[in-house]
């Protein structure tokens, strides 16, 4: 893949992670939308995997994997990182799904809006979510400026 922003995560260099001799691994994670990237190698049968369906591995791979995975749960409360998976404009429960996917929890409804309204940090479109099967949702824009302005004093978010 190119174009892709690569952060490195740790590296990993157990004396006895591979059984061929000392190996060192540097572990790099990426956020990206799958949609939008497409695998330019596909020998092996190489192809997307949810992380949380990755269970037998050789040597400490599920560990790097886990360590990453992590990585990435604890930035996205840090960091406004999960809007690049988002369109331009989303509703509060595409927002929401989001979180919870890669937090892996179910957050309370509530909560969540209150949260994220509170950072003021979104815009109102004045628009609706159309073509869906329930009843259409406001559609809104993070404010990447105002981030930017205010991060020094921002936290993050706490779930």
């Amino acid at each position: 893949m190119t174009d892709v922003y690569l952060k490195q995560v740790q590296a990993f260099s157990s004396l006895n992670r591979h059984p061929g001799g000392r190996v060192v691994t540097v572990a790099y994670c990426s956020l990206l939308n799958i949609r939008h990237h497409e695998l330019q190698i596909t020998d092996n049968e190489l192809h997307w995997q949810n992380v949380r369906s990755l269970k037998d591995m050789a040597f400490d791979h599920k560990e790097i994997i886990d360590a990453c995975y992590n990585w990435l749960q604890k930035r996205i409360q840090e960091h406004p990182l999960g809007f690049n998976l988002l369109p331009e404009k989303f509703s509060l429960r595409e927002l929401q799904n989001l979180y919870e996917a890669i937090l892996n929890v179910e957050l309370d409804r509530r909560n969540f809006r209150k949260k994220f309204f509170s950072m003021d940090f979104l815009i109102d479109t004045g628009e609706l979510e159309e073509d869906v099967k329930h009843r259409p949702g406001k559609l809104y824009q993070f404010n990447f400026e105002k981030y930017e302005k205010s991060k020094r004093k921002w936290i993050g978010i706490d779930f």
